[in-house]
């Protein structure tokens, strides 16, 4: 049965002509017009995984033991409209006893912050695989490499170091501990097997809404940094979550919001056009 036309609402506009243009999208897609970074900065790249630095999602999906290990980037709607490159960055690690993985995210005002962020990232976790010794050793030694990575190439490219900067949230887990470490904003989340969440550092945001105190590689950030850094057993835990403010923002508080996040990583996509 069909409803009777109210003749006092308006009538539906007409289908649009074939010869008429498709309406524009709200949001555009642009590629960046400038290169990732400049090609005389190559040499100082070495070390990075520069072709894939650039590019709109970078994922990871790991088996480490027990663990699934997933971690993404995905250059947000606002870059892609303005034609920005992706300034988040990710990094994670298989090691022979347990794994480790880094989160950071470029600050909006620094011209070559997704430069830091992926320098950060990738210095965290290399350093970590190669280092021996206690767990808290070698959290704090890829910290410290991190920083000196970040200052380093600031001076060979000769370019402030505040242009890289860069917040930096980083785990391992290796034999039954955990070492977290945080600079910036961005949540760090711990579930335990009780579905108890907490968050064993707070986030650097400064006295206004969107500002951030600490930024590698400031004066002061490598201390921050050292001094966040948690080591505890790994008994009750059963879930981390790394997150930068993207993920954060939209969801606060994040340890709210850490089930129905977790849940949605847990469960594979199968739909093709959900993918």
């Amino acid at each position: 049965m069909t409803a009777p036309l109210d003749e006092s609402l308006p009538a539906p506009p007409p289908p649009a002509s074939a010869d008429e243009p498709p309406p524009r999208p709200v949001w555009a897609n642009k590629t960046p017009d400038a290169p990732w970074s400049p090609a005389s900065w190559s040499p100082h790249l070495a070390a990075l995984d520069s072709d894939r630095a650039p590019r709109d999602v970078v994922s990871h999906a790991l088996h480490i033991g027990a663990w699934q290990v997933v971690a993404a980037s995905r250059r947000g709607r606002l870059h892609a409209h303005r034609g920005d490159y992706r300034e988040d960055a990710v990094a994670v690690c298989a090691l022979a006893n347990g794994w480790c993985a880094a989160v950071a995210d470029g600050a909006g005002s620094a011209p070559y912050s997704r430069i830091g962020a992926a320098m950060a990232t990738t210095t965290f976790c290399d350093t970590f695989a190669a280092a021996t010794g206690p767990l808290e050793a070698r959290a704090a030694a890829s910290a410290r490499a991190a920083h000196a990575a970040l200052c380093t190439f600031a001076s060979a490219a000769d370019i402030a170091r505040r242009d890289l900067r860069t917040t930096l949230l980083a785990v391992a887990v290796v034999d039954g501990q955990i070492a977290s470490l945080q600079v910036g904003d961005g949540g760090l989340v711990l579930v335990h097997h009780d579905d108890r969440v907490t968050l064993p550092h707070g986030g650097d945001s400064g006295e206004f809404s969107g500002e951030v105190t600490h930024f590698l590689p400031d004066d002061g950030s490598e201390a921050r940094l050292l001094e966040s850094l948690n080591v505890r057993a790994l008994a009750d835990i059963r879930a981390v979550l790394l997150a930068s403010d993207g993920i954060e923002d939209p969801f606060y508080p994040l340890a709210r919001h850490t089930a129905s996040i977790l849940s949605t990583l847990e469960r594979p996509v199968t739909d093709a056009a959900a993918a």
